[in-house]
């Protein structure tokens, strides 16, 4: 059995990162996520859906910072993309 691993995750367009420690792997970290935040987010914000995720472990995080912030802007930008051609129509 592998040992457990520290994760990172960024969810749609949000300042921050949640840190979800222990994870066996990407689902099962971001089943934590969405278990432990997804109730109060999913009132505020509607569905949480998985394609809005960016998952990490932490220590490729701090290996390649810069790399997985470009992951992060590129998704906000097509987030946002998205946002604006809604509100046209």
């Amino acid at each position: 059995m592998e040992e457990p691993v520290d994760y990172l995750l960024h969810y749609g367009d949000s300042d921050h990162w949640f840190f979800i420690p222990q994870a066996r792997d990407e689902d099962d970290a971001m089943r934590y996520f969405f278990c432990i935040e997804g109730y109060g987010q999913s009132r505020t914000l509607g569905t949480l859906r998985p394609e809005l995720c960016v998952i990490v472990p932490l220590n490729d995080y701090l290996r390649d910072r810069d790399q997985v912030d470009r992951r992060v802007d590129a998704m906000r930008r097509a987030l946002r993309t998205r946002q604006d051609a809604d509100e046209v129509l």
